[in-house]
């Protein structure tokens, strides 16, 4: 998909609605281009997740998180990973487990973190671990 196609590479024959200049804007080839687009954002996501074992093999412990928190924790013998998601429109604040820190190599988002406690963004996200 890409801007310098007719219909944006979307189809080789008249689409039945009319696509819109702002979906044009957000093609592939743009998107590849840009470090911080959507694209990028979940390829570099799904590779980090592959390499990942624990996210997908780990049995799962959820944590008590305040509302609009979604918090578990993913473990492995070798392994344990700390997910929690901002599901609300609000920041929020949350005090994860005794000694548990974002992980830097992880695609957390939203994330701002002070004395232990960490502020959420609405729709943020991050993945903690033991140092």
């Amino acid at each position: 998909w890409n801007d310098s196609r007719p219909l944006a590479g979307f189809s080789c024959t008249q689409a039945w609605l009319p696509i819109a200049q702002a979906h044009i804007s957000k093609n592939v080839s743009k998107q590849e281009a840009s470090p911080e687009s959507v694209l990028n954002f979940y390829r570099s996501f799904l590779n980090w997740r592959a390499d990942t074992p624990v996210l997908s093999l780990g049995d799962i412990k959820f944590i008590d998180a305040p509302e609009g928190l979604l918090a578990f924790t993913r473990q492995l013998p070798e392994q344990n990973l700390t997910a929690v998601f901002n599901l609300s429109n609000a920041s929020l604040e949350w005090k994860p487990p005794s000694g548990l820190e974002p992980v830097s190599q992880s695609p957390s988002q939203g994330i701002t973190s002070e004395s232990g406690t960490l502020e959420i963004a609405p729709c943020g996200f991050a993945y903690l671990k033991n140092p």
